[in-house]
């Protein structure tokens, strides 16, 4: 089987899940809450703009969804003391809770579905997670230095192909530990 051939089944595969992933409901929060929350989570505050970039929307939106979840008791606008004209936003206590709980929920899932796979599959895939997102970072840091396209990126086709067998896992202490 080809790069070529390879590449497309992965994508293949990988949009099969996604599309597994966002047919089922595991929230009643909305993308862009779940979104804020998880930047909130770990940063504590951060301007608006920063959401905008984020999330790739306009203000406008930002603000609409900034609103619900202030009426909604996650989180709060601050004054920015660096410059009083701009605001900052935080997550409050139930802001935390809410993020916490749908963390919980979501790590609940993934043990499942890594209880299924069993340990070897499961080592398997996470040391190849995470390689491949060390690939990614070195491939993304040099197209943003060197203002070149990924190698392989051009001619990639999106369509399925034929099944591509596993071999034998690859056992190593990986990153078992490693948070999503």
């Amino acid at each position: 089987m080809t790069e070529q051939q390879l590449a497309a089944d992965l994508l293949h595969k990988f949009v099969r899940c996604m599309r597994m992933i966002h047919a089922r409901k595991v929230s009643d929060m909305s993308r862009g809450e779940l979104f804020v929350l998880q930047l909130l989570a770990e940063r504590r505050e951060v301007q608006p703009a920063d959401i905008c970039a984020g999330m790739g929307v306009s203000t406008a939106r930002v603000a609409a969804l900034l609103n619900g979840m202030e009426r909604k008791g996650w989180v709060k606008r601050l004054p920015d003391p660096a410059d009083r004209r701009k605001i900052r936003i935080a997550i409050t206590e139930a802001g935390d809770d809410r993020a916490l709980e749908h963390r919980r929920d979501v790590i609940g899932r993934i043990s499942r579905l890594l209880r299924e796979l069993g340990e070897p599959d499961a080592l398997a895939l996470l040391r190849i997670m995470d390689r491949l997102a060390g690939i990614m970072e070195r491939e993304f840091a040099r197209e943003r230095d060197e203002g070149q396209p990924s190698a392989g990126q051009e001619g990639a086709s999106a369509g399925p192909s034929s099944r591509v067998g596993t071999g034998g896992p690859e056992r190593s202490g990986g990153n078992a530990g490693t948070e999503e």
